[in-house]
Order: C-alpha cells, then sequence, then structure tokens
C-alpha cells in the first residue's frame, strides 16, 4: 500500500498502468487512461467552488504544463482528440465537426519526429508520436506538481485534500492495515 497521495496517484494509478498498457503495445487504451489521468490533474487544481473539471480546465492543465516538442498543436485539438477517443474510440468528436479543429492521429516513432505536421498533404491533420506523448505527459505531470508546491502555495491545502479523495490500490497487507485502522477507530469514538 502506497500512503504517500501523490506517489499513489502519479507511480500506482497512472504510470504504471500507462506503462504496462505501452510495453504491451496496448496503445488506444494507454491514450485513454492519459486522457483521462490529464483530466483528474486538471481537477486538483480547480477552485475550491469547482468540484469537477471541465472542458476549460484541461484547455488550462494543457496550456500551462503539456508541452510536445516544438508543438503546433492548440489545446483545443487536445481537447477535441480527448473527447473523440473517451467517448468513441476515433478521430472524430463534435468539436472536428465545427471546423477549425484539427484532428490528432497517432504513429511509432520512425523517422525522428516528435509531431508530423503537412498542411499540402492534409490541413486538417496532425500526427503525434505515441512516445513523445507518453513522454510530454509524464514531463507535465511532474511540472505541475512542482508548480503547484513551488509557486501555488494557496493551492497546496485543496491538492492535498483532492489527492486523499482519489482511489487507492491495496494490497493484501494493505487491507489488512485498514480493517485494523477502522477497528481503532471505532474504539475511539465509542
Amino acid at each position: 500500500m502506497q500512503k504517500d497521495p501523490i506517489i499513489n496517484l502519479t507511480i500506482t494509478i497512472i504510470r504504471n498502468p500507462i506503462d504496462l498498457l505501452y510495453e504491451n503495445k496496448l496503445f488506444l487504451a494507454a491514450i485513454t487512461l492519459i486522457f483521462a489521468s490529464i483530466d483528474t490533474l486538471a481537477g486538483l487544481n480547480t477552485s475550491e467552488h469547482v468540484k469537477y473539471s471541465t472542458r476549460n480546465e484541461f484547455i488550462y492543465w494543457i496550456r500551462e504544463y503539456f508541452h510536445l516538442g516544438n508543438t503546433i498543436i492548440k489545446p483545443i485539438e487536445w481537447y477535441a482528440t480527448r473527447c473523440s477517443i473517451l467517448h468513441s474510440y476515433s478521430s472524430q468528436s463534435s468539436l472536428h465537426e465545427q471546423g477549425g479543429v484539427r484532428k490528432i492521429a497517432w504513429f511509432v516513432k520512425s523517422i525522428g519526429d516528435e509531431v508530423i505536421y503537412k498542411e499540402q498533404i492534409s490541413s486538417e491533420l496532425i500526427m503525434v508520436d505515441l512516445y513523445a506523448f507518453q513522454k510530454s505527459f509524464y514531463s507535465a505531470m511532474d511540472n505541475f506538481f512542482i508548480d503547484v508546491y513551488k509557486n501555488k502555495h494557496d493551492m497546496i491545502e485543496l491538492v492535498e485534500k483532492r489527492l486523499k479523495e482519489i482511489y487507492h490500490s491495496y494490497d493484501e497487507k494493505g487491507i489488512e492495515q485498514i480493517g485494523e485502522d477502522i477497528k481503532k477507530m471505532e474504539l475511539e469514538n465509542k
């Protein structure tokens, strides 16, 4: 059982499963988990009056923390891709249908580029290397927590409170410890 809430979230809940999915070349599942994780991280950073992250928080988090090389991808394009993957496992979302938002497609690095955009071939498509996406996400997650603890002192307490509300993974020993802790609390409350 990992008691530190940041390690629980960043390692146990996010990085370990993503790494496992990448190792087994289950890329769509990995991308899905990355986008869901961005939602979670964006939600940690919202004001006290906002309980769940929305499109605005996702876009803010991407703009502030997620940098993919010399990326030409707009935060709204990441959000549209997030919607298309989380809602339909496709490359199409309602934002794409409205126009002005390019689609993101994926490739495994073979030519050395992290992002490929060739307007003369298609002005509506950006290609992103899957491994560069993973690496950039991990860097963004690290930068987010560094920023909170270094620059956003007023947010630390709220972020830590929200971290404690996130699901935790427990092994058999951890489950036994939880049972003992519950019994101890019940005795103290009598």
